[in-house]
């Protein structure tokens, strides 16, 4: 396992996706992530990646309630020449992760609905949005605050999202118990299954014929 001292010294090229995930902190979501990962690999294009909630510190010495996504999705953009931005309130968190990636991430330190929705422009439209910031713990008006706020995330980032984008969301304890619990009422309202449905839960953008509309 890679330590913390020396995980920004990790050089990626040439590494096996297997084998880079054996050499980070990745936990319990390890077949997750793998498989997303390489559905990205799998489009053989530049892929941009957005994330909300940067890795923390004691991802390393918790890994099960953490998970180093941030590590993963950066490694993605350099294996295919494409963009990863993370996200995170906390300047502490945003600090620890500057340290841990490379150039050609940007670890930008704002609330995240907040800056989803002051974007102007983007250079190219995003590939992959990982939505895990605002923690779903505490009592139940504070978990519903969560919800409501990845919800939020994911209504300020639709504009710029890929039509058949991935959008995923980490902290799913149930059907309607997490991070995704508004998201999920909203994709079944238009009729999207998640093409993923546990811990962290996927779903893809659809395009405007797919969506079903009422009839009147």
């Amino acid at each position: 396992m890679t330590s913390v001292e020396n995980i920004g010294q990790l050089k990626s090229a040439g590494i096996a996706l297997s084998d880079f995930l054996d050499s980070i902190p990745v936990g319990h979501r390890r077949p997750r992530f793998e498989a997303i990962a390489q559905g990205m690999l799998d489009a053989e294009r530049p892929i941009t990646i957005l994330e909300t909630g940067c890795m923390r510190e004691s991802a390393f010495d918790e890994p099960e309630a953490d998970g180093c996504s941030s590590l993963v999705w950066h490694w993605i953009a350099e294996q295919t020449q494409g963009g990863f931005v993370t996200v995170d309130i906390s300047p502490k968190n945003v600090e620890f992760t500057k340290s841990k990636l490379g150039e050609r991430a940007q670890v930008i330190c704002c609330d995240s609905v907040k800056f989803l929705s002051s974007i102007g422009k983007i250079s190219r439209p995003i590939d992959f949005l990982y939505l895990d910031s605002m923690d779903w713990e505490g009592t139940q008006v504070e978990r519903g605050l969560s919800a409501l706020h990845h919800a939020a995330e994911l209504s300020a980032a639709w504009r710029w999202l890929n039509e058949g984008a991935l959008i995923a969301i980490d902290d799913c304890h149930g059907e309607y118990a997490g991070k995704h619990a508004i998201v999920k009422r909203f994709f079944d309202s238009i009729g999207v299954a998640p093409i993923v449905d546990d811990y962290i839960h996927v779903w893809r953008k659809p395009s405007a014929a797919q969506i079903l509309v009422p009839t009147i």
